[in-house]
């Protein structure tokens, strides 16, 4: 009961301060509403990816590289690491792959507990989260912009 509780807690917390931080550099940023965008679809996009243990580093690598919004880019990209979405996105990343590489939906996900199971459905996973994580990026900024030049005109 207190464990729940600290956790509860501990996670709104976290919640709040990534929203603040988030808020903050959107209405702080100089950056065009354009560069915010693409700084937000680039995270989720790395946040779908299935390069799970280097999302950070390659999240701020790029970020630095082309200047795009590091705390966005970082804050999404960390998506991935809120457990309730990781079946979600590796579920898509897998139906998506099925989808591209063998023309139809898969009936069921394969049991990956064996390492042999893990290597013949790996790739099928791998162009599934580029495919979908692409989508959704895209999708994503489309939605993104729009906004962001509605609320920030003078950065448009």
């Amino acid at each position: 009961m207190l464990i729940s509780k600290i956790k509860q807690r501990w996670s709104e917390w976290s919640y709040q301060k990534m929203k603040h931080k988030l808020m903050l550099e959107l209405t702080a940023s100089d950056q065009s509403n354009q560069i915010l965008a693409i700084s937000f679809a680039f995270g989720l996009f790395v946040t779908l990816s299935p390069f799970w243990g280097l999302q950070n580093v390659i999240a701020i690598v790029v970020a630095i590289r082309f200047k795009l919004n590091k705390v966005i880019v970082v804050v999404l990209a960390n998506l991935s690491s809120f457990p309730p979405l990781v079946p979600i996105i590796v579920f898509t990343a897998y139906q998506t792959g099925s989808l591209v590489t063998q023309g139809h939906l898969s009936e069921s996900i394969p049991q990956l507990d064996e390492l042999a199971n893990l290597k013949a459905h790996f790739i099928t996973y791998c162009v599934g989260a580029m495919v979908s994580g692409a989508a959704l990026s895209l999708l994503l900024y489309l939605i993104v912009l729009p906004i962001l030049n509605k609320k920030r005109p003078q950065h448009a």
